[in-house]
């Protein structure tokens, strides 16, 4: 390009809309070897049925935590799982494990999703029920002959098996990651590649730690040079400082989470420690989440200080109490999620973002949003309020086994210091999705997968 600068590019043209929109999958349910000796062995003790379920089922990647068969037949079974963004491929997969290894007077599976220590939801099915339409694949039939409810977990203590976890649990992984500064007048952009640490600590069932660090490889920040010019505190605009001087090592979180669910469908947060590259603190989250509907309400507030510009464990002078109410709303016909945030932001302003995003059935996710606070044209500067675009697409739509991994990007035009929220690891509308029926029935057509 004018005969002094190389540039190199490609494009991968498709439709993110169908569930597998690239590459089919490989990773079929597994089976069983000498199924028939194990329910022959299973039906004598049901100890061995609990044992070799919880052998088996973790070989699928879903992880027994209690289990119990009554004196009817229902074999009851809680579990959790950190492979497939459809729960009920999830549910599938486990059923199928447990009709290989269950005597014949099992005739009903009862499976209960955990995640973070919480009760999300529960599905009955009968065994007879699944295998007549296995074969045909007709889900839509066996969901009319299945239940799905809300359940909390109290039933659970009184189940006849429940193994003692191995705690705590340390889980890490290293992956290349990009960041990214688009626009400005020192160029139209700048980025780093870097190596991440991302790591989590399992202490109790409700209570974890989570880590992640960078190491950079290479980047391009040497030419950017212009300093923030707000009038506001700078809670965002200093990102050239943060940039250029957390190139070579940087911790971008240390959080505590203790999570709990004490009642139905309500579920709270507390949290402590680096939550993002610019702030850490204390603070907490609610969210009301009725399994049955379509909406939830939250709140949150926070304590939070800035973080030193080299993003490691010091801080700088400036602190602020920030919080919001949160609304979502899904409507049924556009499949659109509303999301309305009103409050107080980082810099000290209040007002309100409007984020509204699809995700298609492939887990791929598009959405905008704008924010508009009570500070002026001129105190917020170039671009008057806040806006932009982000996506979210599942690595497992380029590889041929499922994942829950997540890669994404988003833009806003200019980084100001008006309508800024912080941003925090495990937000209780992620940790809770399968705790609402809608989100269930989305994909309930995958449960034979």
């Amino acid at each position: 390009v004018r005969g002094n600068t190389l540039n190199v590019g490609f494009s991968y043209s498709g439709t993110y809309k169908k569930r597998d929109p690239f590459i089919k999958k490989t990773d079929f349910p597994k089976k069983v070897p000498r199924a028939n000796a194990f329910r022959m062995v299973n039906a004598q003790n049901t100890q061995n049925l609990y044992l070799s379920s919880l052998k088996y089922l973790a070989i699928e990647k879903v992880f027994l935590q209690t289990a119990d068969l009554s004196e009817d037949g229902e074999l009851h079974i809680t579990y959790n799982q950190n492979i497939h963004t459809s729960h009920p491929r999830a549910i599938g997969r486990a059923i199928r494990v447990l009709d290989q290894l269950s005597p014949p007077n099992v005739t009903s599976f009862k499976l209960t999703n955990l995640n973070a220590g919480q009760s999300m939801f529960s599905v009955k099915v009968f065994r007879e029920e699944f295998n007549k339409y296995q074969n045909l694949k007709q889900a839509e039939l066996l969901r009319t002959s299945s239940e799905i409810i809300k359940e909390h977990a109290t039933e659970i203590l009184d189940h006849e098996y429940q193994p003692e976890p191995e705690l705590p649990a340390f889980f890490w992984k290293l992956t290349p990651s990009i960041r990214s500064q688009i626009g400005g007048p020192d160029g139209f952009y700048f980025g780093d590649i870097s190596l991440t640490l991302h790591s989590d600590l399992i202490i109790k069932k409700s209570l974890n730690f989570h880590f992640r660090s960078a190491v950079g490889i290479y980047d391009t920040f040497d030419s950017l040079k212009l300093a923030s010019d707000s009038v506001l505190p700078h809670v965002r605009s200093d990102i050239v400082s943060y940039l250029k001087e957390s190139r070579k090592f940087n911790i971008t979180r240390a959080q505590f989470n203790y999570l709990d669910n004490p009642v139905g469908n309500l579920y709270y947060k507390l949290s402590a420690g680096i939550f993002e590259h610019m702030f850490g603190g204390v603070g907490t989250e609610v969210l009301y989440r009725p399994f049955y509907q379509n909406w939830a309400i939250g709140a949150e507030v926070w304590r939070v200080k800035q973080r030193d510009y080299d993003m490691r464990f010091g801080f700088r002078d400036y602190e602020t109490t920030t919080g919001h109410l949160n609304f979502y709303y899904k409507e049924p016909r556009s499949q659109v999620t509303i999301f309305l945030k009103g409050g107080k932001y980082l810099a000290g302003d209040s007002g309100i973002t409007l984020d509204l995003s699809r995700r298609f059935d492939s887990g791929f996710t598009v959405g905008v949003f704008a924010s508009k606070t009570d500070v002026s044209k001129f105190e917020f500067g170039e671009g008057s309020f806040d806006k932009g675009f982000y996506f979210h697409l599942p690595i497992e739509v380029f590889y041929s086994n499922y994942s829950r991994g997540l890669t994404g990007f988003g833009l806003r035009p200019l980084t100001r210091d008006g309508a800024q929220y912080l941003i925090h690891g495990h937000h209780l509308w992620g940790v809770t999705d399968q705790g609402q029926l809608l989100n269930v029935d989305r994909d309930w057509s995958t449960i034979y997968d």
